[in-house]
């Protein structure tokens, strides 16, 4: 070995490293086996798109939202960490941390993708993004109403220092 390629090569590491660590949240990927009944599931963040609307008028989230049971069930539900999901959060078109989590477990209630809804917040209402997946009005307002209700249960249950299931 040439002794200016252990230099060059320790170089190339470190630049490799940075770029990686500067460009993480431009190309966000989180990955999470779901094991909930007899399906699993991939959550995968799309990529920070320059294009899509600034996500500055949302509010940033706060430790009370952190520490709530609405935030432990979707950890519990995707499997990743608290990094992921408030990256997952930031990116997305939720207006705040109640839209998102409704928006979250609504659209794993129905099997949709929840990247795919979270991102379509960006334009629509998420009635709106329901409805344009073909679900009638009555099934939507259900839906909406069983996700309220699951993430009220879960902030009580986490409030009264149980777990949340």
């Amino acid at each position: 070995m040439k002794k200016g390629s252990v230099g060059t090569m320790h170089r190339k590491l470190l630049l490799g490293s940075a770029l990686t660590v500067l460009l993480a949240p431009f190309s966000a990927s989180v990955q999470a086996q779901v094991t909930d009944g007899d399906h699993s599931g991939l959550i995968r963040l799309a990529a920070f798109s320059l294009s899509s609307p600034l996500a500055d008028k949302k509010k940033p989230l706060t430790w009370k939202e952190v520490n709530s049971g609405a935030f432990q069930k979707i950890l519990l539900i995707t499997g990743v960490g608290q990094v992921q999901i408030g990256t997952l959060y930031a990116t997305s078109g939720a207006k705040d941390f109640n839209e998102f989590a409704l928006a979250f477990v609504v659209s794993r209630n129905l099997r949709l993708d929840p990247q795919l809804v979270l991102r379509a917040l960006w334009d629509q209402s998420l009635k709106d993004i329901l409805q344009d997946f073909s679900f009638p009005e009555d099934q939507v307002n259900r839906a909406l109403r069983i996700a309220k209700d699951q993430l009220d249960y879960a902030n009580k249950e986490w409030q009264a220092g149980r777990p949340i299931q």
